[in-house]
């Protein structure tokens, strides 16, 4: 009898809509690296909708959402599912009670299947090219790199931006 070998493949939908279901192989992975954005919630009723919809509104690609809501006690998974209705490419698993932020990214971790990970709270949001940005930038380092991270900016509940977390020159560069 001769050998035979089993193909495994996995399809990823994009949550962008830029994407066509595909089977997802290591070749394909290298090309244009699919990325998992795993969005914990807790409690996050007034932002999550946001939150999602900056990650569905990226410019990159092939992003994997994953939503775990934490045992929130508001109307957070209610908004959760709105959203998910009309974006069915959206993950979304719910913890009945909260048994910690670690544990929750560990269950998105668990599933993702995107060579790039980024952890998403849901009261922040991504700005439009941040994923395309970051992959851009790893494929660009030389030898293994775990950790790539963006700047931060401080908004209130209006959307006014309140400062910057590191401060930057003229070309948006960190300054020490």
């Amino acid at each position: 009898i001769a050998p035979y070998i089993v193909l495994r493949l996995v399809f990823m939908l994009s949550v962008t809509g830029q994407s066509r279901p595909v089977p997802m192989g290591p070749y394909l992975n290298r090309i244009k690296p699919w990325v998992t954005v795993i969005c914990t919630c807790y409690n996050h009723e007034d932002y999550v909708a946001e939150a999602l919809q900056s990650v569905v509104m990226q410019t990159y690609p092939n992003v994997e959402l994953i939503v775990i809501d934490n045992g929130s006690t508001d109307q957070s998974t209610v908004r959760i599912d709105q959203f998910v209705r009309q974006n069915p490419a959206i993950r979304f698993l719910r913890n009945p009670t909260n048994p910690g932020l670690n544990r929750a990214f560990n269950q998105g971790l668990a599933l993702a299947g995107g060579r790039y990970v980024i952890d998403l709270s849901a009261d922040d949001v991504l700005l439009p090219d941040r994923v395309a940005r970051q992959v851009d930038l790893f494929e660009r380092l030389p030898g293994p790199c775990a950790v790539v991270f963006s700047n931060a900016v401080y908004i209130d509940k209006q959307g006014t931006e309140l400062g910057i977390h590191y401060p930057v020159d003229a070309n948006g560069c960190a300054v020490n």
